[in-house]
Order: structure tokens, then C-alpha cells, then sequence
């Protein structure tokens, strides 16, 4: 009763006259127990506990720290856009980076969309290498009236240089039409300017 007043623990005597080898084997069976566990009582599997989570948000937190210092090999940007850069990235390269991604997700939109005017103001107005803007837009008319919306697919972009009035990049992409007979794949190196807020394509050589 002593120790108790002074805030010590309540003993549990019989446990404690058990000894060492009694609580092991209480220990075995609460493990029995736990396996036998209906699947409602049991965690679903590859569920995290509290600790497991932390690891994880500790992970994330130290590759986006690891990533600005080492550059980007791949970086995921969308589910299909992938850029390679080969070095390491500063700052406001990945802020750039960001803005090109932006400009193919819209060469995508008009694709689906069917939009040939909207496809046609992707490309810079003095554009002349291998095709004028208005070219661009004849050939855009004609293949939509043909083949209808399709989907335009970033596989790689390869950046070779960035800054914030160019770029010059080497793109990977397919394109699928509906009807199959329209859809196309190439490799090309777009050169890229940047007119107050607006990419456009200024010029490209197909690769492949």
C-alpha cells in the first residue's frame, strides 16, 4: 500500500510468481491468437502502421531533396510524359520543364479535340522549317476531316537545352486515330521560342 501512495505501478503478484518462463509462454499464445484472427480483425494486407508511414513520407521528402542536387534522369512529369535532362537542374529549369509538359498536354488536347485551328497556334507564326503555320493548319484540317479526334502521346522528351525565352528538345510520340489508318509514330527534335507566356514550336527536324 506504501508504494502505491507514492504513485508506483499496481503489481500483479500471482503474474509475477510465474517467472520468466510463464510470460514467454503467454507470449507464444497471444501469437497463436493474433494468426488465428478473422480477416475482419486482421490489418488488409500491405496496409501501413503509423511507423511504416512515417518511413514513407521520410522517403518522398528525401528524393524531392536528392532530385534538385542530382538532376533528373527521368522525371515523371504526367503518366506519359517522360524528360531526360542528364544532368543536374536547377530550380528554375524544373519550373520550364514544367511549362514544356504544359505545352505538349496542349498539342494533346487538340489532337482530341479535333481542333485544327487550336493545333495550328501551337506553331510560332514566322515558323518555315519544314512547314509555315498555314501548312501546318491545311494538313491538320485534312487529317481530322479524315481520320477524326485522336490521341497524341508523349513517349520521351530528351531536353538538349533550356532557358527562358528557347528551348530545343528531341521528342518520341505516337499518334492513334480511331480508325487506325491515320495513326503515325516518329522521333523529332522541336525547337521551342517562348513569346511572353506562350510556347510554340518555331522549327523541327524529324529524326526518325
Amino acid at each position: 500500500m506504501g508504494d502505491r501512495a507514492h504513485g508506483s505501478p499496481p503489481v500483479d503478484d500471482a503474474r509475477d510468481r510465474r517467472g520468466p518462463a510463464a510470460g514467454r509462454l503467454e507470449r507464444r499464445r497471444g501469437q497463436a491468437r493474433a494468426s488465428r484472427a478473422t480477416p475482419a480483425e486482421r490489418p488488409p494486407a500491405g496496409a501501413l502502421d503509423g511507423r511504416d508511414r512515417v518511413g514513407v513520407a521520410a522517403m518522398v521528402r528525401l528524393r524531392a531533396a536528392v532530385l534538385p542536387a542530382w538532376g533528373a534522369a527521368a522525371v515523371l512529369l504526367t503518366g506519359c510524359l517522360s524528360l531526360s535532362f542528364h544532368r543536374a537542374v536547377s530550380d528554375e529549369e524544373y519550373v520550364l520543364l514544367g511549362e514544356l509538359r504544359e505545352y505538349y498536354d496542349q498539342v494533346a488536347d487538340a489532337f482530341l479535340g479535333a481542333n485544327a485551328d487550336a493545333l495550328a497556334q501551337l506553331y510560332d507564326s514566322a515558323i518555315g522549317r519544314p512547314m509555315t503555320r498555314d501548312q501546318v493548319l491545311a494538313w491538320a484540317r485534312d487529317f481530322f476531316r479524315k481520320h477524326g479526334p485522336a490521341h497524341f502521346k508523349v513517349d520521351k522528351l530528351d531536353v538538349e537545352r533550356v532557358g527562358h525565352v528557347s528551348a530545343v528538345v528531341v521528342l518520341t510520340y505516337h499518334v492513334d486515330t480511331r480508325d487506325g489508318r491515320g495513326s503515325f509514330h516518329g522521333v523529332e527534335r522541336d525547337e521551342l521560342v517562348k513569346h511572353g507566356r506562350r510556347w510554340s514550336i518555331a522549327a523541327w527536324e524529324k529524326l526518325q
